[in-house]
């Protein structure tokens, strides 16, 4: 009511605009297309111009399915990127990755999708030893720098590491970032979902327009 009232352009709330909701708040909660399913995509699309009647009713159907979908999706997909990280990538296979979120698609099943967190977590490791590797060599040109490896309590050598640990060691560094970003996930409770879909209802009517939650305007 607030921004059909204030607003310098009113929007229409119809169907249209419903399908503008529907479009940005997929790409809001999955930009990359990495936790939802096709079929799950097909099954939100009955929504997809019922939320304006939805909005006049007061009520938040849409969302909540979708919360419920991502909840679930969630918890499997950070199960499966530390089961695929647990193990040593294969870099001698020559394969390829969309990373263009625009030209990529959702999964159509869990098989694919694995597939596709598997090519994702290879290439940003792959991104990591590269950067890592790149390390060993400024190491060699600066051989005081090197990394120093205890032999025994009395004597200390000093040699590069091997292929093996560094891959090791992009893949750990890879599980981190991911783990802190699923730690933040989880803390996302019906609040944040909620002020989450209302500024996107309020970036429908422009880009510059906001919904700020309680706490976020106070911060503000």
């Amino acid at each position: 009511q607030g921004l059909s009232v204030a607003h310098y352009q009113p929007e229409k709330i119809d169907d249209q605009f419903s399908q503008r909701v529907f479009d940005l708040y997929l790409k809001r909660v999955d930009v990359n297309k990495q936790f939802l399913l096709a079929p799950e995509v097909a099954q939100l699309r009955q929504f997809q111009t019922k939320i304006d009647d939805q909005l006049r009713g007061g009520t938040h159907e849409f969302l909540d399915v979708t919360s419920q979908i991502l909840s679930k999706r969630t918890l499997e997909i950070q199960a499966l990127y530390r089961q695929i990280l647990a193990k040593p990538f294969n870099f001698t296979v020559a394969e390829t990755w969309e990373t263009d979120p625009e030209k990529a698609a959702f999964a159509p099943n869990s098989v694919v999708q694995r597939e596709q967190w598997r090519k994702l977590l290879k290439y940003q490791t792959l991104a990591q030893l590269s950067e890592l590797m790149d390390d060993e060599t400024n190491k060699k040109d600066k051989p005081l720098a090197a990394v120093k490896v205890k032999a025994s309590p009395a004597t200390t050598m000093e040699r590069a590491r091997t292929p093996t640990e560094m891959e090791a060691e992009a893949r750990k560094r890879v599980l981190k970032y991911y783990d802190d970003f699923f730690a933040d996930q989880l803390q996302i409770d019906a609040n944040d979902r909620l002020a989450t879909f209302a500024n996107v209802i309020a970036n429908t009517y422009d880009p510059h327009t906001d919904y700020f939650a309680p706490i976020a305007r106070d911060n503000f």
